[in-house]
C-alpha cells in the first residue's frame, strides 16, 4: 500500500511538470493603459485557447501565465491596445480598444490579400514588412525581459485629434454579425460590440452604430442580458449570440 501511494504521488509530480512546462509567465509594463481595463480586453482580441490562462498585476504592472504561442500573440496586440486615450469612463476605454484592435486585423487581413495578388516576393529571404501602425512583433528572444511600448509621436498626436467619419456607413449583413461583449453601461442600460469583416459595431441606444461613431439607417437594436436582436429594413428580428466554443 506504501509504496503505491509512491507510486501515484510520482505520476502526478511529473503530470505536474508536464503541464507547467508548457506555460511561461511574462510581465509587461504598460505605458498609457492600466491592467484592469486592459485585462478584459485581452481575453476578446486574443481567445483563451487552452483555457489555462492567468492574468495579474496592478497599475502599469501586467502578468500573464500563458503558452509560448499565446504569449507571442498577446506581446503583437498590445502595443495597439495600450495607446493613449481621452477616454475616462472604462467601457468607453475598452471600446476603444476593440476599435482599435478591428481596425488592425482588418489592415492585415487587406495586406495579406494584396500580398497574395501580387504574387511571390523576389527573394526567400526578404524580411517580412512590420504591422501597419509601426507596431513590431514581439521579439521571441527577448521573452523574459519587460514588454515596453513602441509608439512614435506622430500617432501620439493623431489620436488626440477628433475623428469625423465622412462617408456614410454600409449596412452590414446583420447574420453576419458576431457577438463580442455585453457591458453594463448603467442600471437597465447595456450597450454590446459585435464585429463583422474586421469592422466594429456597437448596439446601444436602440440604434446600431459602426465603430461607436455613426448610426446605421435603418437598424435597431436590443441589448439583452445574453444576446443582442436587431431589426433591419425589412422588419425581420434576428437575435445574435455569443459563439459557444463548445
Amino acid at each position: 500500500m506504501r509504496r503505491f501511494i509512491v507510486l501515484l504521488a510520482l505520476l502526478l509530480s511529473a503530470r505536474a511538470l508536464t503541464w507547467a512546462d508548457t506555460l511561461i509567465t511574462r510581465e509587461y509594463r504598460l505605458k498609457n493603459t492600466d491592467m484592469a481595463d486592459i485585462s478584459r480586453v485581452l481575453n476578446i482580441a486574443a481567445k483563451d485557447v487552452t483555457q489555462k490562462r492567468i492574468i495579474g498585476g496592478q497599475g502599469k504592472r501586467l502578468v500573464i501565465t500563458d503558452t509560448p504561442e499565446q504569449q507571442d500573440a498577446i506581446a503583437e496586440i498590445l502595443p495597439i491596445i495600450d495607446q493613449p486615450t481621452q477616454q475616462t469612463v472604462p467601457y468607453k476605454v475598452q471600446l476603444e480598444m476593440m476599435s482599435r484592435i478591428s481596425r488592425y486585423n482588418y489592415d492585415h487581413k487587406k495586406s495579406m490579400k494584396m500580398a497574395q495578388k501580387s504574387g511571390p516576393e523576389p527573394s526567400a529571404s526578404a524580411s517580412t514588412p512590420a504591422p501597419p501602425g509601426g507596431v513590431a512583433t514581439y521579439d521571441k528572444r527577448s521573452s523574459t525581459q519587460p514588454y515596453k511600448s513602441i509608439y512614435s509621436s506622430e500617432d501620439a498626436e493623431i489620436t488626440k485629434k477628433p475623428r469625423k467619419i465622412l462617408d456614410e456607413p454600409t449596412l452590414p449583413s446583420l447574420t453576419s454579425l458576431t457577438l463580442k461583449g455585453i457591458f453594463e453601461v448603467n442600471a437597465g442600460n447595456k450597450l454590446a460590440l459585435l464585429i463583422c469583416d474586421g469592422v466594429s459595431y456597437t448596439a446601444r441606444d436602440g440604434g446600431l452604430f459602426e465603430r461607436n461613431h455613426t448610426r446605421v439607417k435603418g437598424v435597431t437594436s436590443r441589448v439583452l442580458k445574453d444576446r443582442v436582436i436587431l431589426v433591419g429594413p425589412d422588419r425581420i428580428p434576428r437575435e445574435i449570440k455569443f459563439i459557444s466554443t463548445l
